[in-house]
């Protein structure tokens, strides 16, 4: 198996799959694949801290959270996805994180699972809400698995589930109001979330007010600025009273969201 190396806070990994993820690797690589996510997490992490990283993909953001020594928990439903993860935590002699080959949703059971863009798995767009060459996967109810020991001592969480956001979220909102974990929080658009035409329209109106209701306890709220997919320039502004009403309206757009109850390091 061939590998690419990456370095991240000053340190070398390795990472597998070489002839798939060459493109993406070089993009992480040179700071232009959501830098200011990446920030976050290596500004705002150490050594004593708990990382959760719901929806871990490949594990770009799970070496990030490495590569500052804390404890990481990660959730990954995608099989093909899951098996590359494995990988780069296995050829990087990684011991404090731990992996689970799932979905946390609003309940438990088994859900078709889709690409999201084409009928190859593995990429990071793939979903519980969108996508063809479905499979079923385990989903795990979130109000249970947020009563597990890692969950309530968790520093930070990072979700990205791609439109499951808007039904697993709620389920969290007592947890987050006693714990206030740091949140970096992907929302996505419409076809992501598997809504059409104008009803689905009103349907996404609603979710994002949710999503603003549910976070709406945090002291400090930014939104994601950047142009474009790749930015090496991209950074966090706040989330005023006019992005909210563009968030709330402009909802064929997805949208990254950091939330703290306290001032950190953006």
């Amino acid at each position: 198996m061939s590998f690419n190396t990456i370095k991240i806070n000053g340190k070398i990994f390795s990472v597998s799959n070489a002839d798939r993820f060459t493109s993406f690797w070089r993009f992480f690589n040179d700071g232009s694949w959501e830098s200011s996510t990446l920030n976050i997490i290596k500004n705002n992490l150490n050594s004593d801290d708990v990382y959760i990283d719901i929806g871990a993909w490949v594990g770009p953001t799970v070496l990030t959270a490495a590569s500052t020594g804390c404890t990481i928990y990660g959730y990954e439903p995608d099989p093909v996805a899951f098996a590359e993860l494995q990988e780069n935590i296995s050829i990087n002699q990684l011991e404090k994180i731990n992996i689970q080959n799932c979905a946390l949703f609003n309940h438990n059971g088994v859900m078709n699972f889709g690409s999201g863009r084409s009928t190859n798995l593995g990429d990071s767009v793939s979903s519980l809400m969108n996508g063809e060459g479905a499979i079923s996967v385990k989903v795990i109810d979130v109000s249970d698995e947020i009563k597990k020991s890692w969950f309530v001592s968790a520093k930070m969480l990072k979700i990205d589930i791609e439109g499951a956001e808007y039904l697993t979220l709620p389920k969290m909102s007592n947890f987050l109001k006693e714990r206030k974990p740091i949140i970096l929080l992907s929302i996505h658009n419409m076809k992501t979330s598997g809504c059409a035409g104008l009803s689905g329209y009103f349907k996404m109106v609603i979710n994002r007010l949710n999503i603003l209701k549910v976070i709406g306890f945090y002291k400090f709220k930014y939104i994601e600025s950047r142009k474009g997919w790749l930015d090496v320039n991209a950074s966090w502004v706040p989330f005023d009273i006019y992005k909210k009403m563009n968030f709330i309206l402009s909802i064929r757009g997805n949208r990254e969201l950091l939330l703290s109850d306290e001032k950190i390091n953006i």
